[in-house]
């Protein structure tokens, strides 16, 4: 049952990277990965100012 959900998925995914295209599915799990670096970068800056902010408040 397993071994036939994965070929299932294997060929399922096959088909989306031949129909989106190779390049372009590289180039959005880059994307991806670029916006998932800001938006830790811009949550890290959140969680500073409002540590900050207690600190101030005190």
């Amino acid at each position: 049952m397993l071994a036939e959900e994965e070929a299932a998925l294997k060929k399922y995914y096959g088909k989306v990277i031949t129909s989106y295209g190779r390049e372009n599915l590289i180039h959005l799990l880059q994307l991806m990965k670029q916006l998932e670096t800001v938006m830790s970068t811009e949550f890290e800056g959140m969680e500073e100012d409002a540590i900050e902010e207690q600190g101030t408040d005190e």
